[in-house]
């Protein structure tokens, strides 16, 4: 899940169609990652930028930051690490950029609220909380097997991983009691799930087969 991060700005003169671009993030700054709550926060390597009404700020975290999720109107769960022992979920008071652990993870990929519950994917399975002190698996693998997205629909989960040989769907019809895997032999980019038509839409591919490019599938049904 990781985007660039442009706003469009457009008007429509009577002569044709005109667009302009504003960058929004610091110039000179890559973007990895971004996200929208309490307020707009990106990664830029092991840098996490936030932006309130006095500008951006940015606070260094000496490890890669893959996910956000708002914890409180002025603090911040993030998900960092790429392979050390400080891997893991780490909270932020945004007003001072103050954090600290709040769980131990191997290579986190992504962290959300979904249900009351906070759910962690990361190279060994995916785990959820109510509470960030009690984990409990909803999925077990081995090390070697990566999840980098989840999505829940009441009853209907849909967890999207890869490992050493290829990406995956994994699809259960019972709150992630039981599981049905589909592999995807083309490496996915980029997973977002529309609710309103239970339509899952995937990029992938990498530029060297027909089948590369933008799909969607009702795998969620």
């Amino acid at each position: 899940m990781r985007h660039l991060i442009l706003v469009l700005l457009f008007s429509l003169p009577v002569s044709g169609f005109t667009q302009n671009w504003a960058l929004i993030s610091p110039p000179n700054t890559p973007v990895q990652f971004f996200n929208f709550a309490p307020e707009l926060n990106f990664s830029s390597g092991s840098e996490l930028w936030l932006q309130d009404w006095a500008g951006w700020s940015s606070t260094l975290i000496n490890l890669p930051v893959t996910g956000t999720e708002e914890f409180s109107s002025d603090e911040l769960l993030f998900v960092c690490g790429d392979g050390s022992y400080s891997d893991g979920i780490y909270k932020m008071n945004t007003s001072t950029g103050d954090y600290s652990v709040v769980e131990y993870f191997y290579k986190p990929q992504f962290i959300e609220f979904i249900n009351d519950s906070y759910y962690i994917g990361y190279d060994g399975g995916v785990a959820f909380s109510s509470d960030l002190e009690n984990w409990e698996t909803l999925i077990a693998s081995g090390y070697d097997t990566t999840f980098s997205y989840l999505f829940i629909d009441e009853s209907n989960f849909l967890a999207v991983g890869h490992n050493s040989n290829n990406w995956f769907f994994m699809h259960s019809l019972d709150e992630g009691a039981t599981w049905n895997t589909n592999d995807i032999y083309l490496p996915i980019n980029d997973v977002v799930y529309n609710k309103n038509s239970d339509i899952l839409y995937v990029a992938m591919g990498e530029g060297f087969s027909e089948n590369d490019g933008f799909l969607n599938l009702r795998i969620m049904e």
